[in-house]
């Protein structure tokens, strides 16, 4: 059965334009724009490019600046992210996606030289392949990369800041759990609790969680405390008037931890080291090198990899 990637649509929609947020203010620069800069400026105009689990498009902007004019790109993502989004994401910088050519509800397991019309010069991912199948969708993949083209790739890293934080907030949404805040949201949602007793277990609960947040500085725990202080600061009658925001915010809670989840697995996958690409080399491919990227030289973005396609 298939995984839905609602978790990941709701992201991307809500505004994000990459996955590290708290590293950079627009799109991806520094290191990692220098990384996807040398392999978008070695093609030539005729090239064709794939970015693959694009997200909201981080990359794929990233090679309409650096690859030559004449190259055309195709970004694709399972998850489903309409053009206004896309406007809202990436404001006056949304008119170069007229150069790309964008394709969600797509899972990259079902992807194939019809879809994306034929083959390419160069297949990127970042943060992306590692969530898929690869057993399912190797043989697929190698087939889109045209003999001598190349597969690059930005994965997670286990030894990554980005690891330690995601180890931190999964025990802080067990917290929850435990205190009893998800099954306390979900109750007020559909109006199954009473003005006073929702009033007395968002306290506790807040009481509970505010030393732990003092030791611990967690913005998850801050956000949580933050919310459910607006929410008891206001009359009785007005909190219990608001249980569908009550269950849009559990959404919300719930689809963090879902993708924390996803992350947290593939950061191990990929952290075994290359045994995980298996897969892409018993379909055809060669690893031609890897490494790490680092910003500002300091903080581990990831894990690089690139694999070609023998003539």
């Amino acid at each position: 059965m298939e995984q839905s990637l609602n978790h990941w649509s709701a992201y991307w929609r809500a505004g994000a334009q990459h996955s590290l947020p708290q590293d950079f203010e627009g799109n991806y620069d520094r290191e990692i724009a220098h990384f996807w800069s040398e392999h978008f400026s070695q093609l030539d105009s005729t090239a064709r490019i794939l970015d693959l689990c694009t997200g909201s498009g981080a990359i794929a902007m990233l090679a309409h600046q650096s690859a030559p004019p004449g190259a055309s790109i195709v970004a694709v993502d399972g998850a489903h992210v309409e053009p206004e989004a896309l406007q809202a994401i990436w404001g006056e910088q949304s008119q170069t996606h007229g150069r790309i050519e964008f394709i969600f509800g797509c899972r990259i397991e079902a992807l194939d030289e019809m879809r994306v019309g034929g083959s390419f010069d160069l297949v990127t991912s970042q943060y992306g392949l590692e969530y898929c199948n690869l057993e399912a969708l190797s043989d697929r993949l190698v087939k889109l990369i045209k003999p001598n083209g190349k597969l690059v790739m930005m994965t997670h890293a286990t030894d990554s800041d980005m690891s330690s934080t995601m180890s931190q907030e999964a025990g802080d949404y067990q917290m929850l759990k435990e205190a009893g805040y998800f099954k306390l949201l979900s109750s007020w949602s559909k109006n199954q609790i009473s003005g006073q007793d929702l009033s007395d277990r968002l306290t506790r609960i807040s009481n509970q969680l505010a030393p732990i947040y003092q030791k611990t500085a967690s913005p998850l725990l801050a956000q949580v405390l933050e919310t459910n202080r607006i929410v008891l600061a206001q009359p009785m009658g007005e909190i219990m008037a608001q249980a569908s925001l009550a269950g849009a915010y559990l959404e919300q809670l719930v689809y963090a931890q879902s993708r924390l989840e996803d992350m947290r697995r593939v950061t191990q996958l990929v952290g075994n080291g290359d045994d995980w690409l298996q897969p892409l080399l018993d379909s055809g491919l060669t690893l031609q090198d890897s490494g790490e990227t680092r910003i500002d030289g300091a903080h581990l973005a990831g894990r690089t990899w690139v694999l070609a396609r023998p003539a």
